[in-house]
Order: C-alpha cells, then structure tokens, then sequence
C-alpha cells in the first residue's frame, strides 16, 4: 500500500527553533549554535551578570569550534533554523547575514557515526578499482541510478533551486537577484577561483555502451537538473 507523505514547506521568513534543538549533549554543530545564541543573548542585556555569562559562552564557542571544526564568529548575524549537518570545514565571514531556516553544507556525512562509514558514499566501499569503467560497472550493479539516489536525499521536495558547480557564480547571482539582495554584481564576477585541484584533469574514457546504460539509469537526474541528455536533441 502507498501511503501519500505530505512534506511540510520551509518558511523563508518564519524561524523553525526547533532545528536547532539539541538532540543529546553531543551533538557539536547545535552546540556551538548554542553558545552563539546565548552570547548574542546576554550582549543585549548587558549588566555585570551578562558580562560573567559571556565569558562563559565564549568558552564554550571555543570548545565547540574546535570539536565541530567549523569557524563561525559569536557576532555572526544568523537567522534561526539554521541547520549544520556536517560542520567541519564551515566558514562564516562575520559580516555574513543569514537568513531563517538555512541549511549549510561543507560536505555530506553523518553527524552520528565518525567510523570509516560515516559518509553516505561509504556504501560504496566495496566497489573501488583502479580502472574507471569497471567502478562504475560495480556501482550500477549493487546500486542501480545511485547518482539520482544519493542527491535525491539533499534536494526533497520544497527545493526550488539547485545551482551547479560548474555554473556556480551565475547560480549564485540568480539567487540573490530573486531573493531581492543587493550586491555588486561585477565585483562578483572579479572574484578568482580558490582552493582549485592542481591535480591535472584526466579525461574520461568511457565503455561506449557503459556511458549509455548509466545514461538510462540517471536519466531522472539528468532531466531534474538541467543537464543535457542522449535525447536532448531528438
């Protein structure tokens, strides 16, 4: 039997409090959220009380900065809601503004398990080889589609957009341009590229009729997020 899943819409204006509620004590990334909440509280009310609280808070940021491995200063404006599922590597520029019920990604992992199957990938495990073609023929064959599996788990229902790395500049001038922020759009564009691989790129040599079945297999990926696909054309 099919049951129908109505998924509740995420307000762009309206703070969810409660996706910042501590689960249990560890729990790194609403910890430290935590400690910029109540630093920020107290700031506001000032007093000798206030002033022996934020001493408290900003040990504890300290102390949860370095657990979660994110960089994210006490005097951030960040809306409420904000969700951390995998905090390390994150940063935050102090003079960022962030608005309600955010959801920020470094990297995709799992904020429960830190063994060797913490990352989603980790089912995969099994499928390494040194040889492109055969990895992949081990992929499809314990995880058929798996591409349009795994993203399907980050953009559910209620995402109106989903930018692109390879058109990550455009996308992100798209964003703010419907969102009704002001920016400076070429100075934007002037921006260089940083933390880019040195490593030089190898081209793909693709098994013809691999690249066609794979094809078959993603082709809901390929339609949802706008790349070309084999009928593109016809």
């Amino acid at each position: 039997m099919v049951k129908s899943v109505t998924v509740p819409n995420i307000s762009a204006t309206e703070p969810d409090w409660s996706r910042e509620q501590l689960r249990r004590w560890w729990n790194p990334s609403r910890q430290l959220l935590k400690s910029i909440r109540k630093y920020q509280k107290w700031q506001e009310k000032g007093g000798f009380v206030s002033r022996f609280l934020d001493r408290v808070n900003v040990l504890q940021h300290r102390f949860s900065s370095v657990v979660s491995g994110a960089e994210i200063p006490l005097n951030c404006n960040i809306g409420g809601g904000l969700l951390l599922t995998h905090p390390n590597g994150v940063v935050i520029h102090p003079d960022a503004s962030i608005g309600p019920n955010c959801l920020i990604f470094q990297s995709w992992g799992n904020e429960y398990d830190y063994t060797s199957s913490w990352h989603p990938n980790a089912i995969l495990n099994d499928c390494g080889d040194g040889d492109f073609n055969t990895f992949v023929r081990k992929v499809i064959r314990k995880r058929p589609g798996y591409v349009t599996e795994f993203y399907g788990w980050y953009t559910q229902p209620g995402v109106r957009f989903i930018g692109k790395q390879e058109t990550l500049v455009d996308d992100l001038i798209y964003v703010l341009r419907q969102i009704n922020i002001k920016f400076d759009e070429e100075r934007l564009k002037s921006f260089q590229p940083k933390h880019v691989s040195k490593s030089p790129n190898k081209p793909i040599v693709w098994d013809e009729e691999l690249k066609i079945e794979v094809e078959r297999l993603e082709y809901a990926s390929l339609i949802r997020y706008g790349y070309p696909t084999p009928y593109s054309n016809k």
